[in-house]
Protein backbone atom coordinates (compact mmCIF):
# COMPACT_ATOMS: atom_id res chain seq x y z
CA UNK A 1 0.00 0.00 0.00
CA UNK A 2 1.38 3.53 -1.02
CA UNK A 3 -0.87 6.47 0.15
CA UNK A 4 -4.49 5.87 -1.06
CA UNK A 5 -3.80 2.97 -3.29
CA UNK A 6 -2.93 -0.94 -3.09
CA UNK A 7 -0.79 -2.05 -5.67
CA UNK A 8 -1.49 -6.51 -6.98
CA UNK A 9 -1.09 -8.40 -9.53
CA UNK A 10 -3.82 -9.72 -11.52
CA UNK A 11 -4.44 -11.21 -14.78
CA UNK A 12 -7.27 -9.71 -17.44
CA UNK A 13 -8.63 -12.66 -19.98
CA UNK A 14 -11.06 -9.98 -21.08
CA UNK A 15 -8.68 -7.44 -22.14
CA UNK A 16 -6.17 -10.84 -23.46
CA UNK A 17 -3.61 -9.48 -20.58
CA UNK A 18 -1.12 -11.56 -18.60
CA UNK A 19 -0.61 -11.07 -15.02
CA UNK A 20 0.43 -7.50 -15.06
CA UNK A 21 0.86 -4.77 -12.04
CA UNK A 22 -2.25 -3.49 -10.90
CA UNK A 23 -3.70 -0.80 -8.28
CA UNK A 24 -7.05 0.38 -6.44
CA UNK A 25 -7.82 3.71 -4.99
CA UNK A 26 -8.99 2.94 -1.71
CA UNK A 27 -11.28 6.36 -1.96
CA UNK A 28 -12.85 5.63 -5.35
CA UNK A 29 -12.86 2.04 -5.17
CA UNK A 30 -11.21 2.08 -8.69
CA UNK A 31 -9.22 -0.60 -9.67
CA UNK A 32 -6.65 0.24 -12.78
CA UNK A 33 -3.56 -0.97 -14.85
CA UNK A 34 -0.81 0.27 -14.00
CA UNK A 35 1.96 -0.68 -16.33
CA UNK A 36 1.60 -3.46 -18.96
CA UNK A 37 5.25 -4.59 -18.63
CA UNK A 38 5.26 -7.69 -20.86
CA UNK A 39 3.07 -6.45 -23.50
CA UNK A 40 0.20 -8.78 -24.73
CA UNK A 41 -1.19 -12.01 -23.30
CA UNK A 42 2.44 -13.07 -21.78
CA UNK A 43 2.74 -12.04 -17.87
CA UNK A 44 5.17 -9.94 -16.79
CA UNK A 45 5.95 -12.28 -13.31
CA UNK A 46 5.37 -9.27 -11.41
CA UNK A 47 6.89 -10.61 -8.07
CA UNK A 48 7.94 -8.83 -4.30
CA UNK A 49 6.05 -5.80 -3.96
CA UNK A 50 8.15 -3.76 -1.53
CA UNK A 51 7.15 0.62 -1.19
CA UNK A 52 10.58 2.05 -0.69
CA UNK A 53 10.84 6.17 -0.76
CA UNK A 54 7.26 6.88 -2.07
CA UNK A 55 7.45 4.12 -4.64
CA UNK A 56 6.59 0.68 -5.30
CA UNK A 57 9.80 -1.69 -6.46
CA UNK A 58 9.25 -5.31 -7.60
CA UNK A 59 10.92 -7.59 -10.05
CA UNK A 60 9.64 -8.22 -13.23
CA UNK A 61 10.19 -9.47 -16.90
CA UNK A 62 9.75 -7.31 -19.76
CA UNK A 63 10.63 -10.11 -22.46
CA UNK A 64 13.52 -7.96 -23.12
CA UNK A 65 15.46 -7.75 -20.34
CA UNK A 66 14.58 -10.92 -18.01
CA UNK A 67 13.41 -10.58 -14.49
CA UNK A 68 15.05 -7.78 -13.42
CA UNK A 69 14.51 -4.50 -10.23
CA UNK A 70 11.73 -2.25 -11.66
CA UNK A 71 9.77 0.81 -9.80
CA UNK A 72 6.85 2.38 -9.95
CA UNK A 73 4.86 5.79 -8.58
CA UNK A 74 1.63 4.44 -9.47
CA UNK A 75 1.57 6.09 -12.84
CA UNK A 76 2.22 4.67 -16.35
CA UNK A 77 5.38 6.56 -17.36
CA UNK A 78 6.49 6.22 -13.83
CA UNK A 79 6.69 2.72 -14.37
CA UNK A 80 10.25 2.63 -15.04
CA UNK A 81 12.81 -0.11 -15.35
CA UNK A 82 15.35 0.69 -12.09
CA UNK A 83 18.56 -1.49 -13.64
CA UNK A 84 19.47 -4.15 -15.92
CA UNK A 85 21.71 -5.83 -13.59
CA UNK A 86 22.53 -8.73 -15.55
CA UNK A 87 22.89 -8.19 -18.96
CA UNK A 88 22.63 -11.77 -20.19
CA UNK A 89 19.40 -13.53 -18.39
CA UNK A 90 18.01 -11.92 -14.80
CA UNK A 91 19.12 -11.42 -12.19
CA UNK A 92 15.50 -12.31 -10.58
CA UNK A 93 15.84 -9.83 -7.76
CA UNK A 94 14.05 -11.03 -4.72
CA UNK A 95 13.68 -11.12 -0.89
CA UNK A 96 13.37 -6.82 -1.09
CA UNK A 97 13.36 -5.16 2.47
CA UNK A 98 14.02 -1.81 3.75
CA UNK A 99 17.02 -1.93 6.01
CA UNK A 100 19.14 1.25 7.30
CA UNK A 101 17.51 3.53 4.66
CA UNK A 102 18.44 1.40 1.99
CA UNK A 103 16.65 -1.15 -0.27
CA UNK A 104 18.08 -4.65 0.16
CA UNK A 105 17.83 -7.65 -2.30
CA UNK A 106 18.89 -11.37 -2.71
CA UNK A 107 20.04 -11.96 -6.72
CA UNK A 108 22.66 -10.51 -8.51
CA UNK A 109 23.02 -6.65 -6.98
CA UNK A 110 24.68 -3.72 -8.51
CA UNK A 111 26.59 -3.52 -5.32
CA UNK A 112 27.66 -7.03 -3.74
CA UNK A 113 27.76 -7.55 -0.02
CA UNK A 114 29.21 -9.81 0.75
CA UNK A 115 30.19 -13.29 -1.74
CA UNK A 116 29.34 -15.39 1.34
CA UNK A 117 30.06 -18.63 -1.11
CA UNK A 118 33.16 -17.39 -3.02
CA UNK A 119 32.78 -19.00 -6.26
CA UNK A 120 29.82 -19.87 -8.58
CA UNK A 121 27.81 -21.85 -6.44
CA UNK A 122 24.92 -19.82 -4.79
CA UNK A 123 24.37 -19.21 -0.82
CA UNK A 124 20.61 -19.12 -1.30
CA UNK A 125 20.20 -15.86 0.55
CA UNK A 126 17.02 -15.47 1.92
CA UNK A 127 14.45 -14.64 4.74
CA UNK A 128 15.92 -11.32 5.08
CA UNK A 129 14.87 -9.27 8.56
CA UNK A 130 16.09 -6.02 10.06
CA UNK A 131 16.45 -5.85 13.53
CA UNK A 132 17.94 -3.03 16.15
CA UNK A 133 20.36 -2.00 12.98
CA UNK A 134 21.20 -5.67 11.99
CA UNK A 135 20.25 -7.29 8.85
CA UNK A 136 19.74 -11.13 9.77
CA UNK A 137 18.96 -13.65 6.82
CA UNK A 138 19.46 -17.48 6.35
CA UNK A 139 22.70 -18.17 4.37
CA UNK A 140 24.96 -21.12 3.60
CA UNK A 141 28.25 -20.91 3.13
CA UNK A 142 30.03 -24.43 1.85
CA UNK A 143 31.28 -25.12 4.93
CA UNK A 144 29.10 -24.48 7.94
CA UNK A 145 25.21 -25.38 5.89
CA UNK A 146 22.58 -23.38 6.14
CA UNK A 147 22.52 -21.23 9.39
CA UNK A 148 21.38 -17.86 10.29
CA UNK A 149 23.69 -14.87 9.14
CA UNK A 150 23.93 -11.13 10.08
CA UNK A 151 25.40 -7.72 8.68
CA UNK A 152 25.13 -3.97 9.44
CA UNK A 153 25.96 -2.71 5.87
CA UNK A 154 29.51 -3.59 5.47
CA UNK A 155 31.17 -6.45 3.80
CA UNK A 156 32.94 -6.68 6.94
CA UNK A 157 30.20 -7.00 9.54
CA UNK A 158 28.28 -9.57 7.19
CA UNK A 159 29.19 -12.88 9.05
CA UNK A 160 27.47 -16.09 10.65
CA UNK A 161 25.66 -15.06 13.44
CA UNK A 162 24.76 -18.74 14.87
CA UNK A 163 25.89 -22.13 13.68
CA UNK A 164 23.00 -23.74 15.65
CA UNK A 165 23.74 -27.24 13.91
CA UNK A 166 27.28 -27.51 14.29
CA UNK A 167 27.65 -30.80 12.36
CA UNK A 168 25.19 -29.45 9.61
CA UNK A 169 22.20 -27.37 8.39
CA UNK A 170 19.82 -26.40 10.77
CA UNK A 171 17.69 -24.77 7.82
CA UNK A 172 16.26 -21.84 9.82
CA UNK A 173 13.09 -20.36 8.48
CA UNK A 174 10.06 -18.41 9.61
CA UNK A 175 12.45 -15.69 11.35
CA UNK A 176 10.31 -13.07 13.15
CA UNK A 177 10.53 -10.41 15.77
CA UNK A 178 8.28 -10.43 18.97
CA UNK A 179 8.93 -7.61 21.06
CA UNK A 180 12.90 -7.22 21.30
CA UNK A 181 13.54 -10.66 20.28
CA UNK A 182 13.91 -12.82 16.93
CA UNK A 183 12.37 -16.26 17.01
CA UNK A 184 13.64 -18.82 14.41
CA UNK A 185 12.50 -22.61 13.59
CA UNK A 186 15.64 -24.41 13.49
CA UNK A 187 17.15 -27.89 13.71
CA UNK A 188 20.02 -28.31 16.05
CA UNK A 189 20.99 -32.01 14.98
CA UNK A 190 19.79 -33.60 18.38
CA UNK A 191 16.38 -32.53 18.84
CA UNK A 192 14.68 -31.90 15.23
CA UNK A 193 13.16 -28.38 14.10
CA UNK A 194 12.67 -26.18 17.76
CA UNK A 195 11.78 -22.44 18.20
CA UNK A 196 15.00 -20.67 18.94
CA UNK A 197 15.30 -16.82 20.31
CA UNK A 198 17.94 -14.34 19.91
CA UNK A 199 18.59 -13.48 23.62
CA UNK A 200 19.66 -9.72 24.92
CA UNK A 201 23.48 -10.73 24.96
CA UNK A 202 23.32 -11.76 21.48
CA UNK A 203 23.62 -15.67 22.08
CA UNK A 204 20.77 -18.27 20.56
CA UNK A 205 18.98 -19.95 23.03
CA UNK A 206 16.41 -22.31 22.51
CA UNK A 207 12.85 -21.44 23.89
CA UNK A 208 11.50 -24.04 25.80
CA UNK A 209 14.94 -23.72 27.91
Amino acid sequence: MMGDEIFFTAENKVANLGRELYKTNLITSESTIVRDIRFGELSSGVTGLRVFDNRVYFSADSGNTGAELWATNGSFNGTVLVADIATEGSSSPRNLTVFDGLLQATGIEPQLLRDIRVGTETSGASHLLSHNGNLYFVADDGANGTEVWRSSGSQDSTELAFDINPTGSSHPREITVLGEKIYVLADDGSRGVEIWFLAENEDIHLASN
